[in-house]
């Protein structure tokens, strides 16, 4: 699929990574997926795909994001437009902390 640019997955339980190739998508920039951030994380490194994402639109229920939203930016090197929705959420950056966080980013939604 090289011409695909936008992918929207929303039905998974577990992480479709062996889909999510930057060899099979090469010019994927948008994703929107409803995923935990632990799973994310967990296959950031082996899945090249998250390197060339600029928009994001990620849906997630873990509770605690604090901590994991931290690394997953920083490792978004070319993001510019992220969304975040969270459900349930008990522990989440303040305020500040998200200016920190996405001070980078052109567009951010909470």
């Amino acid at each position: 699929m090289p011409e695909l640019r936008y992918l929207k997955l929303t039905k998974y339980e577990r992480a479709p990574f062996s889909y999510l190739s930057s060899n099979l998508m090469p010019n994927l920039h948008s994703l929107d997926i409803t995923l935990s951030l632990s799973t994310i994380l967990s296959t950031m490194n082996s899945y090249l795909i998250w390197f060339q994402i600029k928009r994001l639109f990620l849906k997630t229920t873990d509770s605690d994001i604090s901590f994991s939203i931290s690394q997953f930016l920083c490792k978004l090197i070319n993001l510019k437009h992220f969304e975040i929705d969270i459900q349930n959420a008990t522990n989440v950056p303040d305020g500040q902390q998200w200016e920190l966080l996405v001070s980078h980013l052109i567009r951010f939604h909470f």
